[in-house]
């Protein structure tokens, strides 16, 4: 009988410490999946009956990067959640992740200077959070990394055949002019010649003569490229 109860408060013993050294990992993973903050403003997905596809970072595993904050600028890995627009940083794998604020900028670390990608955090009166930096000259290219959550099809009717809520990604380009405004690319002719005063005609002659898209990142970026020779 003794040797029955003894075992009965081993297991019990065991299954309170499994659960309490479980406990931090499972605050870890829903920090990482994006529900930050207090619990009563944590984001929750309802993933009941479903799969959840995709996820809310720009890239899943974590990547050696760079911060900087005020003056001040610390090496470590990175995970940047374009859903939330929110920076994970933790110095290595054997720390935990915490969310940084007033982040100046930031970037992931390439093998080549050429690979690593730069972000930017614009005034919130201009626009509000990380921008990366495609093509940094007299006319900038910045891009908005951004993914939206398109919910599962629950009407059979209209179904689109999706039986999970989905990440998607959703970036957008932007333009920064000699005066520091911001344009968004919209893939309107207008747009980028309201920008290229004064070489309009051979801004419109070089996108024809290259079969430019306007939608197209390279493209823009070779179209912008182009007009700071002229400058």
């Amino acid at each position: 009988m003794k040797i029955i109860i003894i075992g009965i408060l081993f297991f019990a013993m065991h299954t309170a410490f499994a659960q309490q050294a479980a406990e931090p990992i499972v605050r870890e993973s829903l920090h990482e999946l994006g529900r930050y903050g207090s619990a009563a403003a944590m984001r929750t997905f309802d993933t009941r009956g479903k799969n959840l596809k995709g996820s809310p970072f720009l890239f899943d595993d974590w990547r050696s990067g760079e911060i900087t904050m005020s003056h001040k600028s610390e090496k470590g890995q990175i995970k940047y959640d374009t859903f939330e627009d929110v920076l994970l940083f933790r110095k290595d794998s054997a720390h935990r992740p915490i969310v940084v604020e007033n982040v100046g900028s930031f970037l992931f670390e390439g093998k080549h200077r050429s690979s690593t990608l730069v972000f930017q955090k614009l005034p919130q009166s201009v626009y509000d959070g990380y921008f990366e930096l495609i093509l940094e000259d007299k006319i900038c290219v910045l891009k908005k990394h951004h993914k939206k959550l398109v919910k599962a099809s629950r009407q059979a009717t209209y179904s689109s055949g999706n039986e999970y809520d989905e990440f998607v990604e959703d970036h957008s380009l932007y333009l920064k002019d000699l005066t520091g405004n911001f344009h968004k690319v919209d893939g309107k002719i207008k747009t980028f010649t309201a920008i290229f005063q004064g070489n309009e005609k051979a801004i419109k002659k070089f996108i024809k003569d290259n079969q430019l898209s306007l939608r197209n990142e390279q493209h823009v970026v070779r179209l912008v490229s182009y007009y700071n020779q002229l400058l």
